[in-house]
């Protein structure tokens, strides 16, 4: 994980928006964490762990992302 000012969010806002879907970044002000860039699956891999209890191995491997 990943923590970052408010400031240097909004310096650079396109770069942690590409980085916020690989992993989470908190966002900092006064040294307080304010909120956080979270990966959507993140968030869709834990609504499935509240549903179902545990996830195989699987469901937790990055996927390969073409870039071309």
């Amino acid at each position: 994980m990943l923590t970052i000012t408010v400031e240097e969010l909004k310096t650079n806002l396109d770069k942690y928006l590409v980085l916020g879907q690989k992993e989470t970044i908190s966002i900092t002000y006064k040294n307080k964490i304010i909120f956080a860039i979270v990966p959507q699956k993140t968030i869709l891999l834990n609504k499935l762990e509240n549903i179902f209890g545990s996830l195989p191995r699987e469901a937790y491997k990055d996927d390969e992302i073409n870039r071309e």
